[in-house]
């Protein structure tokens, strides 16, 4: 481990999640984009994780978590989500995960935050459960197919090509549908259970991907479009049908080349229940997990959707 050097996170070297990103995602990303996913200052604090610098200087790991604000029994919690874990295929098996996290972990602490969460995949998930987190549930997912041309499919399969030029298309095309809103509060808020807060706070931060807040006359939805149509939160306005809402949502989805819309929630959360009602049947999603930061930790129990993921 002495051939390695870690570094916080910062200005300077956010550039170096560059190399990281193509080999470990295999994803072309930008320093713009990277500027503003990590630009968290607005939730309390800015740069919380550490990078594993090789002898020779390559940017070899990274652990790190976006500070984000939740709230439980009306009380206002500065906490964080785990994201972007990446360690480089030429430094692997190192430990260099477990020695960034624990470095991030104690920043975490002397910052003041009150846990972590996170959304593990099923091949992560042991390693985390080993280091202490806490599996509390998994995201219920619904997932619908319809006939319509996939244009959002090759747009996402040939990104560099087509990319900017499918997003430039629907921004000219969607304006008519979109809200005169700046946000949508969580559809999970409930006092007894851990939500976070989405205010124009979280939206305008959220903006490092693009998304849209649209309405269908009855609900407005939170929705991004990536090779399908994602729904990240929704809100049925009191006295609709949902058959109705998610009918004109998917004709919107076809005149934006999506042959498919995908949603995740809470199982028993107020939409996972109106989604039931849509017949449409729910598989196993995203893990929900966390770590608490406290001296007595509690256990905590979660009410999320897919808006609260770093991913959407």
């Amino acid at each position: 481990m002495s051939e390695y050097r870690i570094e916080r996170l910062n200005d300077q070297n956010l550039k170096d999640l560059i190399v990281l990103y193509k080999d470990c995602f295999g994803i072309d990303t930008t320093l713009e984009f990277l500027t503003k996913k990590y630009s968290t200052e607005s939730f309390g604090a800015k740069y919380t994780g550490f990078i594993a610098y090789s002898s020779e200087n390559e940017p070899a790991a990274y652990y790190g978590v976006f500070p984000a604000r939740f709230t439980h029994r009306n009380r206002l919690i500065f906490c964080a989500q785990s994201g972007d874990t990446m360690t480089h295929s030429n430094h692997r098996k190192k430990g260099l995960f477990i020695k960034l996290a624990n470095a991030t972990f104690q920043l975490c602490r002397e910052l003041g935050m009150e846990f972590i969460f996170g959304f593990p995949n099923d091949n992560s998930l042991p390693g985390f459960l080993k280091m202490g987190w806490k599996s509390d549930h998994h995201l219920n997912m619904y997932r619908v197919s319809f006939t319509a041309f996939p244009i959002v499919k090759f747009a996402k399969k040939y990104k560099k090509l087509f990319g900017s030029v499918y997003e430039s298309w629907v921004d000219r095309r969607i304006k008519k549908y979109e809200t005169t809103s700046r946000f949508l509060s969580n559809s999970c808020m409930n006092p007894e259970l851990v939500t976070q807060i989405h205010d124009y706070q979280f939206f305008n931060y959220k903006s490092y991907f693009k998304k849209y807040l649209i309405t269908t006359g009855g609900a407005e939805w939170y929705v991004r479009f990536d090779g399908r149509m994602f729904i990240g939160d929704f809100r049925l306005n009191e006295g609709q049908d949902i058959q109705k809402e998610f009918a004109k949502l998917k004709v919107i989805a076809r005149k934006f080349g999506a042959n498919e819309i995908e949603t995740q929630m809470s199982p028993g959360s107020l939409n996972d229940k109106l989604f039931q009602t849509l017949q449409i049947p729910a598989s196993k999603g995203i893990n929900s997990c966390y770590y608490s930061l406290q001296e007595n930790p509690i256990d905590l129990h979660f009410q999320l959707t897919l808006a609260d993921a770093d991913t959407f």
